[in-house]
């Protein structure tokens, strides 16, 4: 219960706190220990590297490539200071993966990387977009520092995917990422 002009308010937080008891301060910290999530969310999928491929059923040719933004992984502390350290952004995505969010900490390799004209379906004839697809997750993290608990925000790209649609049959309506992508690049 907290204060509000000297008056108690059910429910309140405590200035500067949390109702978990970790405090929310601005905070130089050498190093910081994540201990937990407490909050992971993400946003609607969305292409983050399209690549239309072109097959004559003997040969591919890559056409069009288009890259978005993509996210890289930082933890930053209220004070506005960021943290791009591997082995904490590691201890933070595995943290993150108990809420059932995989998160990417650099990009994955291109979606035609792997095509080849033996394999389906660019065997057969035809024009097909290729993908890869990720949500930008924001998380609170609880980081012991100085021997405090705070609440630092951390964010990446996560939840990855790959699919391919084929130009030449319309995608179900089921698969709004996949219709989309139809509609702007065949």
């Amino acid at each position: 219960m907290a204060t509000q002009n000297g008056t108690a308010t059910p429910g309140a937080n405590p200035p500067g706190g949390t109702p978990n008891g970790a405090t929310v301060a601005p905070s130089t910290c050498p190093t910081a220990n994540p201990i937990r999530v407490t909050r992971a969310a993400t946003s609607p999928r969305r292409a983050t590297e399209v690549v239309v491929v072109i097959s004559d059923g003997t040969n591919l040719t890559s056409g069009t490539r288009e890259q978005t933004d993509f996210s890289t992984p930082a933890l930053t502390a209220p004070d506005g200071s960021t943290i791009t350290d591997e082995a904490t952004l590691r201890k933070i995505a595995a943290l993150v993966a108990g809420q059932r969010h995989r998160v990417l900490l650099t990009r994955p390799e291109p979606p035609d990387a792997a095509a080849a004209v033996s394999r389906k379906p660019f065997s057969s004839p035809g024009t097909y977009v290729v993908y890869n697809a990720s949500s930008q997750l924001v998380a609170d993290v609880v980081v012991q520092c100085a021997g405090a608990e705070r609440i630092w925000s951390f964010v990446s790209e996560a939840d990855p995917s790959s699919g391919q649609v084929n130009c030449a049959v319309e995608p179900p309506r089921t698969n709004a990422l996949a219709r989309v992508l139809f509609q702007n690049n065949c």
